[in-house]
């Protein structure tokens, strides 16, 4: 009895050490990785359904991809040919083919379908297959049966470019569909796993990035293809259940690239990428321990809800009537997935506004440029984790805004200008009045001089006034006098001469 009591404390203990070895290791793999900050290498997790960071080193450095460009060839593939079972012809684009490159074996007049070319282009990284699609895809985009191949490819690669700024890879510039090395092919770690992310929307992309091996019989020959990314190789030490091998490449400036990805149960995709690695070990090794960590050590926040007023600013430059701010909100909750251990206090968020619509001013007041309408892209909201930037998420406006029109100017010009002519009028008559009044008191003052001057010279014989009442009260009533003028001559008036007699003596 005591043995058996023994035996089960000895398997209990053994038990809980198991479990607290694999417990301990599995913390140990989903740590997130930690290379030197003077490390060459660049690292990215990505998750896409929030847009969040996760982990970066060298994220947004320049470097160059080598073949994990060909995600773009397939995505762009997968974009604009619709039947994948359409059979093309190699000819002499193959001539384009950089030496020294890895390729899928293809023969000139071999006669394949898209799909076939897909599986040439991911499995054995071929950039025959690469440089055949983009002369047969270039075609389609121009839309022209016509075109040259050389014309054809050129339109493929522009499209390349101009697709890569839509989904928002801002630092990369391709020159070819395949990346072998040109100094002016380059993208970052960040751009990368945005790639990664827009091509993994294709259903028939995840089909093949995930395949390890296609067969397929030409007019020409069998071809048999094989992958060799370890993320996804059974038997490899760099195997992980949940990826799925998106793409390699190798070259001897770019190093040794990878971009994985992997989906959990909830659909949550994450994307890793290494770049410029100089072994095997780190290529798969670190690009492993990144999706493991995103998988197994993250998880999503809500740091602000949809349709909140998160900031509201004064504007200069209103419509006449205007009310003088406006709000700024999201129209989805800004979600992010971040290590387990962070909480919604760990991130703050700042407004940066569109130079198409607002003007910061010396204050914390903005000018309008344009017109906002609710609901108008009008800047972004960016998350902060700890101080450092996380993600940026579109902000709108929750309310219209008008600016000033040329009318409004008019108007207002006009009232400022009326304004003043009725301020200077009125100062005018103010200033007359004031001049008048000065006169007549100026005439005051004389007169009352000269009466002092009449006085001190010839005494007070200022008449008295006579009294406007009399000793009963009633007012005196003033007689004017009569004129005495001299009656006019009547002319029929006979007037008797009267002479000076003189007598005679």
């Amino acid at each position: 009895m005591k043995n058996k009591n023994i035996l089960k404390r000895t398997l209990s203990s053994f038990l809980i050490v198991v479990v607290l070895l694999l417990n301990i290791t599995s913390n140990i793999y989903a740590a997130a990785p930690k290379v030197s900050k003077d490390s060459s290498l660049g690292l990215y997790l990505y998750e896409d359904s929030t847009k969040s960071e996760l982990y970066s080193h060298n994220g947004n450095k320049k470097m160059y991809p080598a073949s994990t460009t060909k995600i773009m060839t397939a995505a762009l593939t997968l974009e604009y040919i619709k039947d994948l079972n359409k059979k093309v012809t190699t000819g002499s684009e193959l001539n384009r083919l950089p030496a020294g490159s890895s390729t899928a074996s293809l023969y000139k007049n071999e006669t394949l379908s898209y799909k076939d070319l897909l599986y040439g282009l991911m499995l054995p990284s071929g950039n025959d297959a690469a440089i055949v699609l983009a002369c047969n895809v270039g075609k389609v985009i121009s839309k022209d049966k016509n075109i040259s191949k050389d014309k054809a490819y050129s339109v493929f690669v522009k499209e390349m470019n101009k697709k890569a700024k839509e989904i928002g890879m801002t630092k990369t510039h391709f020159n070819n569909p395949h990346g072998f090395h040109d100094k002016n092919h380059y993208s970052t770690p960040h751009d990368m796993a945005v790639l990664a992310a827009y091509a993994d929307d294709f259903s028939y992309y995840n089909r093949v990035v995930d395949s390890t091996y296609y067969e397929t019989t030409t007019n020409k020959t069998t071809h048999r293809w094989s992958g060799h990314n370890a993320l996804i190789l059974r038997g490899s030490k760099y195997f992980y259940k949940p990826a799925k091998g998106d793409k390699t490449g190798y070259t001897g400036e770019a190093g040794r690239c990878v971009v994985g990805s992997s989906e959990n149960d909830e659909g949550i995709r994450y994307y890793a990428v290494v770049l410029h690695s100089p072994t095997t070990a780190q290529q798969f090794g670190l690009a492993r321990d990144l999706l493991k960590y995103g998988n197994e050590e993250t998880s999503k926040l809500t740091i602000e809800e949809e349709g909140d007023t998160l900031y509201k600013y004064t504007v200069r430059n209103l419509a006449l009537g205007e009310q003088g701010a406006f709000k700024v909100k999201v129209n989805k909750d800004i979600e992010v997935y971040a290590d387990k251990k962070y909480t919604e206090d760990n991130f703050t968020i700042s407004f940066e506004p569109s130079s198409k619509y607002l003007k910061k001013t010396n204050t914390e007041d903005y000018e309008l440029v344009n017109s906002i309408s609710e609901d108008d892209k009008i800047g972004k909201i960016n998350v902060y984790l700890n101080g450092k930037f996380f993600k940026s998420v579109d902000a709108f406006s929750k309310n219209d805004v008008d600016m000033r029109s040329t009318r409004d100017i008019i108007i207002t010009n006009a009232l400022i200008m009326i304004s003043l002519l009725c301020l200077i009028i009125m100062a005018l008559v103010l200033s007359s009045r004031y001049r008048t009044k000065k006169r007549i008191q100026h005439r005051k003052n004389l007169k009352r001089a000269r009466l002092k001057n009449e006085i001190k010279t010839y005494g007070s014989r200022v008449p008295k006034r006579r009294p406007s009442t009399n000793d009963r009260g009633q007012k005196i009533k003033v007689v004017k006098k009569k004129n005495n003028k001299s009656k006019p001559i009547n002319k029929n008036t006979k007037y008797m001469r009267t002479r000076k007699r003189t007598r005679k003596k």
